[in-house]
């Protein structure tokens, strides 16, 4: 799960980097003038295709602790509802084994990706500001 997240960071990470660009711009000292514009403005002006992937190795280490935590979150909460045996839970006929059933997979899997996004949010806003230092 680490190494497709990886891989489909390094696709979109260009357009973030210039998503806030454009975001943080000041409206009186407006540098670029649309994605275009600050694309060719940050290849040209800051170092080509690695200052379109400034901040990208930090990203990627915020990742980990994310995914291993969204796991964690996800398997705890499993744990607790088959034990608890609830009606996200089901009884399998053959081994009598007690799962969840595919709502209880859905909640256990919203809760793990929110809990994770959440944790995840802080060190990537560190890092977002990280980008547009010098350019706000």
């Amino acid at each position: 799960m680490l190494f497709p997240g990886i891989a489909a960071c390094a696709c979109t990470y260009p357009l973030d980097v210039v998503r806030s660009r454009l975001a943080f711009q000041v409206a009186d000292e407006q540098t670029y003038c649309g994605i275009c514009h600050a694309v060719k403005m940050i290849f040209t002006n800051e170092g080509g295709y690695a200052a379109l992937y400034k901040g990208f190795t930090p990203t990627c280490m915020a990742m980990i602790p994310a995914v291993g935590f969204g796991f964690l979150t996800f398997e705890t909460l499993k744990t607790f509802l088959v034990n608890s045996n609830s009606f996200l839970t089901k009884r399998v006929a053959e081994s009598r084994e007690i799962t969840l059933t595919g709502f209880g997979g859905l909640v256990c899997g919203a809760v793990a990706g929110a809990t994770s996004q959440s944790i995840a949010w802080v060190s990537i806003s560190v890092i977002i500001l990280n980008n547009t230092q010098g350019t706000v």
